[in-house]
């Protein structure tokens, strides 16, 4: 079984949004230089098409008690799928442009919310119930700077899908500069999270990229 197929969201910190803007060319240019690539996380991963995940920023934002029903993304980018063919793990990523740094400021001011990744264990309990996951655990974890903010969650999944165990650890990773808002999900089997010091060298690449880029 596919560990992406129980997955929540790989861009749960910062979501998908309904389009209601016409995308900017350069934004659309800039988000491919964004997004995690097979060259970022190395020789064991094999590329594969990502997929566009349900939108639920919407209602994470409203459970912290921060609705944002005109918030407007102009481009959203699927990254690949990235599989390690050696220990199971999985690495997503996608990247958003918001219509406006007032937009953009609001989704900071959800994602640093204490309530936020209670709000991830709430959603995902619901949606993945009915596939057979018993339990989902959230809880914020550190992680380095990168553009002018960031943020990490850590959540358990544990319970069936399809009549097979299903015990994963996801670390979502959520990066915000300017209007640009970039989140990596690093999945596992078991309790174990993604090795720290490997997740943090793919994610100084994307970020020496996003630094020099228009946002």
């Amino acid at each position: 079984m596919r560990i992406r197929s129980v997955v929540l969201t790989g861009g749960v910190l910062f979501g998908v949004a309904v389009f209601a803007a016409p995308a900017s060319a350069s934004d659309a240019t800039t988000a491919k230089q964004l997004i995690v690539t097979k060259a970022d996380a190395g020789a064991n991963y094999t590329a594969s098409k990502g997929t566009t995940e349900k939108d639920t920023f919407p209602q994470l934002a409203a459970c912290v008690g921060t609705p944002v029903p005109k918030r407007v993304v102009t481009v959203h980018l699927e990254g690949p799928d990235l599989a390690n063919g050696q220990d199971g793990s999985l690495i997503t990523s996608s990247v958003d442009f918001v219509k406006t740094a007032a937009m953009a400021k609001t989704d900071r001011s959800i994602v640093s919310n204490p309530k936020f990744a209670d709000c991830i264990t709430q959603l995902a309990q619901t949606q993945l119930s009915s596939e057979g996951v018993a339990q989902v655990t959230s809880q914020p974890v550190s992680v380095k700077r990168y553009g002018t903010f960031s943020a990490a969650v850590e959540s358990h999944v544990s319970g069936t899908n399809k009549g097979q165990p299903v015990d994963l650890t996801i670390v979502q990773v959520g990066i915000l500069k300017g209007r640009a808002e970039l989140g990596e999900s690093f999945i596992t089997n078991g309790a174990q999270p993604f090795d720290q010091n490997a997740a943090q060298g793919i994610l100084d690449k994307v970020n020496q990229r996003l630094n020099k880029a228009k946002t």
